[in-house]
């Protein structure tokens, strides 16, 4: 049986199958633009990153150097575990899409953490959220 090529999402999006993965590519911007340049020119149309990567504004600069129309491309980011309060959430998505350089947001953004509730240890709150609370506040940037 054939793999399929894109999966539909809940909200009706189309995403591609399979993406580029760049986790642990900083540091050597060169090479960082290369590889996401290299898996465009090649028919990757799924580039994943996140903010804790140290790597989006490289991210968004390959794809827009790449001259592939934006809507052509998914791009996936995740919000980090230290701003997962919804009044927090507009502000990461903010951040992010001002890293990417991009004049709409990611495709899909990833809530990152492993427990259902999860301390805010990096910020002055110090008090648990849980997964339900942050998914309200990403529905608020991502509907825009």
């Amino acid at each position: 049986m054939p793999l399929p090529m894109c999966f539909e999402l809940a909200n009706g999006m189309v995403m591609p199958a399979i993406g580029l993965g760049t986790f642990e590519a900083s540091g050597d911007t060169s090479g960082v633009k290369d590889a996401i340049s290299h898996a465009l020119s090649i028919g990757y149309r799924h580039i994943d990153t996140a903010f804790n990567y140290d790597n989006e504004v490289l991210v968004g600069e390959a794809i827009i150097e790449s001259g592939i129309p934006r809507e052509e491309v998914t791009i996936t980011t995740k919000l980090s575990t230290c701003w997962h309060r919804p009044e927090d959430v507009s502000v990461a998505f903010e951040r992010s899409l001002k890293n990417l350089g991009l004049s709409y947001g990611p495709h899909c953004y990833v809530v990152e953490g492993l427990d259902r509730e999860r301390l805010i240890e990096d910020t002055p709150y110090g008090k648990r959220v849980s997964y339900i609370q942050t998914n309200q506040g990403v529905r608020e940037p991502i509907a825009r």
